[in-house]
C-alpha cells in the first residue's frame, strides 16, 4: 500500500510539474514559432550554445552526404535507377554552368551513417542508385522514441530526402521505392514510378518548365498529385488517387484502380475523349457556375466526347470515381487576360511555359515565340531575361 501511496504521489507531481512546464514554456521566445516540448528543447540549445549536428534527442545521428559526378559529354548517362525504401525523393534540374554534373545530395535519419548511397557507374549509360537502410534495430529504437528532434535543419520534412539534381543528358529515370514520396521538378522523357504507399507530384512552383512525357505509375496505395504535367500516363493502383489541378497538354490517360479516384479541375473548356469503366464508381462531371457544361452522375460504363476529344481519357475501377470539376474563369485565381496581359502579369518562363503548353506541341511552338516577342516589347529594361527566353525559343 505505502509504494502504491508513493506511485500516485509521484504521478500527480509529474504530471504538475508537465502542466507547469507547458504554461511557462508560453513566455518563451520560441513559442512562436514551435509547439510544446520542442519550444523548450529549442530555448536550452539557444542559451546552453550546444549545437545539434544531425544529432536527435534519440541518440540516433543524422547523415548529411552531398556528391557530385561528372558526366562524360562523349558518353553521357541517359538513364538513372534509384531505389530506396522510405526516403523521399527530389528530381530537380542540374545548377552545373556546363550542365555535366549530376549532384546527389542525401539528408536522413534512416539510412547507415557508414555507407549510405550505393552508387552503380558499370552499367554503360544507366546509373544506379541504392539507399543501405540503417540497423533494423536503431531503426527501431528511433520509432519507440516521442520526443525526437532536429535542429540541423528548419525543415524538418527534409530530414529524409535524397535530392538529385540531372542533367540535360539524363531523361529516362526508374523510381523503386515502399513508402517514400517522389517530387518532380525537371523535364523527362520517362519515369517509371513503382511504389507500395509513396505519393508523386509533379510541381512548377521552383520550375515552371516541369513535365514528363510518359510517365508510368505502378502502386497500391500511393497517389499522383499534380498539374497535368505529361503527355502520356499509366496508372496502374490498388486504391491510389490521380489528382490532377489542370490537364494543360495531357494528350492520354490509361489508368486502372480498385478503389481510387480518378478527379481532375481545369479552367479551360474540356476538350476529351472519355471511357470509364466500371462496377460501381460513378462519374460527375461539374462546371462550376452551373450555367453552362455537362453535369451528371452515372453509376455504369461510360462512353463521352467534348469537344474536339484531344484528351484520351481511359480508367477502368471496381469501385473509384471519376470526377471533372471544370471551373469558370471567374471562379479562377487568374482572372481572364489576353495573351499580352498574361505575358506581362506572369514571370518571363511562366508564361512561356503556360502559352505553349495550352496551344502548342512544343516549347518551340509559334505561340511561345509570340510570347517572347511581347516580353521583350514590353518588358525592354530586363534585358538578361529576354535573353535567356530569346536564347532557348530562337
Amino acid at each position: 500500500m505505502r509504494l502504491i501511496k508513493i506511485s500516485s504521489i509521484a504521478a500527480i507531481l509529474g504530471f504538475l510539474f508537465l502542466t507547469l512546464s507547458y504554461f511557462s514554456s508560453k513566455r518563451l521566445d520560441q513559442a512562436v514559432r514551435y509547439s510544446f516540448p520542442e519550444s523548450i528543447a529549442r530555448h536550452y540549445s539557444a542559451v546552453s550554445g550546444r549545437v545539434f549536428n544531425g544529432e536527435h534527442f534519440s541518440g540516433l545521428k543524422g547523415t548529411h552526404l552531398r556528391k557530385i559526378i561528372p558526366i562524360d559529354s562523349a558518353n553521357p548517362f541517359d538513364r538513372i535507377e534509384i531505389e530506396t525504401t522510405a526516403i523521399d525523393i527530389e528530381l530537380a534540374p542540374s545548377l552545373s554552368p556546363t550542365n555535366n554534373e549530376l549532384e546527389i545530395e542525401l539528408i536522413s535519419d534512416r539510412v547507415d551513417s557508414t555507407d549510405p548511397i550505393s552508387i552503380d557507374t558499370s552499367s554503360g549509360k544507366t546509373l544506379r542508385l541504392l539507399t543501405q537502410e540503417a540497423n533494423t534495430d536503431q531503426v527501431q529504437v528511433r520509432r519507440k522514441r516521442w520526443l525526437t528532434f532536429n535542429f540541423d535543419d528548419e525543415n524538418i520534412s527534409e530530414q529524409n530526402l535524397l535530392r538529385i539534381r540531372l542533367p540535360n543528358s539524363m531523361r529516362n529515370v526508374q523510381i523503386r521505392t515502399v513508402s517514400g514520396d517522389a517530387r518532380l521538378a525537371t523535364v523527362l522523357e520517362n519515369l517509371h514510378y513503382q511504389s507500395k504507399s509513396g505519393d508523386i507530384k509533379i510541381v512548377t512552383d521552383e520550375n515552371p518548365l516541369s513535365r514528363v512525357e510518359h510517365l508510368n505509375i505502378e502502386t497500391i496505395s500511393g497517389d499522383l498529385k499534380s498539374p497535368g504535367r505529361f503527355d502520356r500516363l499509366r496508372f496502374n493502383s490498388v486504391s491510389g488517387d490521380i489528382k490532377l489541378s489542370t490537364l494543360d497538354r495531357v494528350l492520354d490517360i490509361d489508368a486502372q484502380s480498385v478503389s481510387g479516384n480518378l478527379k481532375i479541375q481545369t479552367i479551360d473548356p474540356l476538350d476529351a475523349d472519355i471511357n470509364f469503366i466500371t462496377t460501381s464508381g460513378q462519374f460527375k462531371i461539374s462546371p462550376s457556375t452551373g450555367k453552362s457544361g455537362y453535369s451528371r452522375r452515372l453509376n455504369q460504363n461510360s462512353k463521352f466526347k467534348f469537344g474536339t476529344g484531344s484528351t484520351k481519357i481511359k480508367f477502368q475501377s471496381t469501385s473509384g470515381d471519376l470526377k471533372i470539376t471544370v471551373k469558370s474563369e471567374a471562379d479562377s485565381n487568374t482572372a481572364p487576360v489576353d495573351e499580352g496581359d498574361e505575358a506581362r502579369a506572369d514571370s518571363y518562363m511562366q508564361c512561356v511555359a503556360r502559352i505553349a503548353a495550352r496551344e502548342g506541341t512544343r516549347m518551340t511552338s509559334a505561340v511561345a515565340k509570340k510570347c517572347v516577342q511581347i516580353i521583350a516589347d514590353t518588358n525592354k529594361s530586363n534585358n538578361s531575361a529576354i535573353s535567356f527566353s530569346i536564347f532557348l525559343f530562337g
